[in-house]
């Protein structure tokens, strides 16, 4: 076993696992760990989402997750945000509250006796009312206006360029078909060519522009797994995906005939801001991160050596080569249940988020769950292959004696899904157990980790 230097954090446990997890590429693992399979959205609650989401399209902001505690007149909305909360979506945030507000009215009008009571649109009837049009479009423009600007500070002209000019040999580094490139490079012209005629002010983008970047932003984030180091094409998967929610939203107002759930017009804020940023060590060794195990055992659960590749961010260890270093954050939906928490919050059980929520954050609201008899549910949860190695788990800075239960019982979830998962793995990669010495099921995986 390799040692570590003087000065480097001893392995993280947590982040040991979920490396070896994503270094495993483990095909459709719903199939085997059923936590993992999305839920229906519940439509009383798709406004904390929605909220959350739009806290997103801000330029200074990446990530959002929210909470309310409901009261009958008044309510208390908890809001994390990463980085730390800007003055802009501070001043931004109770106009969105108020269209979530509007929302419901709107949808109660549509369908009762009080139609007619708002102003169509130019053209539109009560029954097509103005204000979703032009909620969706106000979206879609403070949307598309941050990905022009990724546009221009990244260069993507360059990338437009370079696939123009590409010979079959750059293609097939750039694992694309021949057939993909004229959808990427088209994607790409629109971009950059609204990008130019923006510069000054998105508020000059027309409907028609907006459907034409809409569509071609849809075009490019399909080659976000390809191009991870170009910030503009992650961006463009990722506010795609968050303005295709803004607009089910949005649309799902109107054609509901009931809307149960009511935002009291009293709404109070609180703005949660995650711990800073620290490096995390991870450890490839099994042992140092499953704790003892047989020889058979350690054979069952190593990451063979085709696949130990690292994650963005990541990095070997100089001198230690089993230990790979990274900088990690708490995620903005970790933050939120630490500070529910930490001041024991009454908050209702739907946690929101801007994006769907990863792997590490629903392990770690399934396992205060159990640790803490709570029954906190998040709604959409993110692809596999988005598993986050340097995740920090909320621990010391919390203020209750919560931080050791909770990662113990963190610690033993991802062990036994890291049992079933390495199972899964192997009949993926077409390995035996006979090869393995006829090591038991990883549903009988040993009793310390049930």
């Amino acid at each position: 076993m390799s040692t570590l230097t003087e000065g480097t954090p001893s392995p993280d446990i947590v982040s040991s696992i979920l490396l070896a997890m994503w270094q495993m590429h483990v095909s459709c693992p719903e199939k085997v760990l059923p936590h993992l399979v999305n839920p229906p959205p519940p439509n009383d609650y798709r406004f904390l989402d929605a909220l959350a989401t739009l806290c997103s399209f801000v330029p200074e902001c990446e990530r959002a997750s929210a909470a309310i505690e409901l009261g009958t007149d008044f309510s208390h909305l908890y809001i994390a945000t990463r980085p730390p909360t800007s003055a802009t979506l501070r001043e931004a945030m109770p106009a969105w509250i108020r269209l979530m507000q509007q929302m419901a009215d709107i949808d109660i009008m549509s369908s009762s006796s009080v139609k007619g009571r708002i102003d169509p649109k130019p053209g539109g009837s009560s029954e097509d009312p103005g204000p979703i049009e032009n909620f969706i479009a106000g979206v879609c423009r403070v949307c598309y206006a941050k990905l022009l600007d990724s546009v221009i500070d990244d260069d993507a002209d360059d990338l437009l360029q370079e696939l123009s000019d590409a010979s079959e040999a750059r293609m097939e580094d750039f694992r694309l078909k021949a057939s993909e490139r004229p959808t990427l490079i088209e994607g790409l012209k629109v971009m950059v060519r609204m990008a130019e005629q923006h510069a000054a002010s998105s508020s000059s983008i027309t409907t028609e522009e907006i459907m034409r970047l809409y569509a071609a932003a849809r075009a490019v984030a399909k080659f976000k797994d390809r191009f991870l180091d170009a910030d503009y094409v992650v961006l463009a998967h990722r506010l795609s995906e968050a303005v295709d929610f803004i607009v089910a939203f949005a649309t799902s107002q109107r054609s509901r005939r009931t809307f149960t759930f009511r935002l009291p017009q009293d709404v109070a804020i609180s703005w949660i801001d995650p711990p800073a940023p620290r490096e995390v060590t991870a450890t490839t060794n099994t042992r140092e991160f499953m704790g003892d195990l047989s020889d058979d055992e350690v054979a069952f659960l190593k990451v063979p050596d085709d696949f130990t590749e690292l994650p963005k961010h990541m990095s070997s260890v100089d001198g230690s080569p089993d230990h790979v270093k990274g900088t990690g954050a708490t995620h903005c939906e970790a933050a939120l249940l630490q500070h529910i928490l930490d001041h024991d919050l009454t908050v209702d059980r739907y946690i929101g988020a801007s994006h769907p929520v990863c792997y590490a954050c629903l392990m770690l609201v399934r396992a205060s769950n159990r640790a803490f008899e709570k029954n906190f549910v998040v709604g959409r949860r993110c692809q596999w292959g988005t598993v986050d190695a340097t995740w920090v788990c909320p621990g010391p800075e919390m203020k209750t004696g919560a931080p050791l239960v909770l990662r113990e019982e963190l610690v033993s979830s991802l062990k036994q899904d890291f049992w079933v998962l390495c199972d899964k793995a192997r009949v993926d990669w077409g390995v035996s157990r006979s090869m393995l010495g006829g090591l038991q099921l990883a549903s009988e995986y040993p009793s310390q980790y049930s």
